[in-house]
C-alpha cells in the first residue's frame, strides 16, 4: 500500500494496512494491472479503427475498471455486493447502463439554448462509458470537437467508413 494510508491504519484497526517501500511490488495490485491491460487488448482488438486517440484510450481505462468495481470480487468485502455498491449505496441498472457498448457509432443528441438556432442538433460520436450516474448518461467521444460529451439522448449508428477513417485520421494526428 501507498504510504499515504499509513495516515489512516490508526482508525481502521480490522483491516490490515501493509505499507511498501519503493520499488517494492505488491502482487495483488500487479496482478489487477496486468487484468487491466489484457482486457484493454481484448476490447481494442474488437473495434475497426487502426489507431485510436488519447482520449479514447484513457476512457477505455476507466470503462474497464468501471465495470470491475460493478460486481462482486471473489476474495474482496462482500461476495453478494459489488465495490461499487458498498460505496455509492445502489445497483446498476441493465437498461440504462448498458444501453451501448464500447467503440459504437453514435449520432448524439443536443438540446441548443435558444433552440431557434441553425446549430447542429446531433454531433457524430463514438460511445465510452456509462457515466455511472442513476439517469442513464454515457460518455461519447465527439468526432466534430474531439472533447467528451456526457448525453442521455442518441442513436446508434452502422459505422460507415468516413467514421472509421476519421477516427484513424485523428489518433495519428496524435500519435
Amino acid at each position: 500500500m501507498d504510504k499515504e494510508f499509513k495516515k489512516v491504519k490508526a482508525e481502521l484497526p480490522s483491516i490490515v494496512c501493509n505499507t511498501t517501500a519503493a520499488k517494492e511490488h505488491v502482487a495483488e495490485a500487479e496482478r489487477q494491472i496486468r487484468t487491466i491491460k489484457e482486457r484493454s487488448r481484448g476490447i481494442r482488438a474488437t473495434l475497426p479503427f487502426s489507431s485510436i486517440p488519447k482520449r479514447v484510450k484513457i476512457e477505455l481505462i476507466y470503462f474497464i475498471v468501471f465495470w470491475f468495481n460493478a460486481f462482486p470480487v471473489q476474495s474482496g468485502i462482500s461476495k453478494k455486493f459489488s465495490p461499487r455498491e458498498l460505496i455509492l449505496q445502489w445497483q446498476l441498472d441493465v437498461k440504462k447502463h448498458c444501453r451501448v457498448m464500447f467503440g459504437e457509432y453514435c449520432e448524439v443528441h443536443d438540446k441548443p439554448d435558444p433552440s431557434n438556432t441553425q446549430e447542429p442538433r446531433t454531433y457524430e460520436g463514438i460511445a465510452l462509458s456509462p457515466t455511472g450516474n442513476s439517469q442513464g448518461t454515457v460518455k461519447f467521444f465527439c468526432l466534430v470537437t474531439g472533447r467528451v460529451l456526457k448525453r442521455r439522448n442518441f442513436t446508434r449508428m452502422i459505422m460507415p467508413d468516413r467514421i472509421i477513417k476519421r477516427v484513424n485520421t485523428v489518433g495519428l494526428a496524435q500519435g
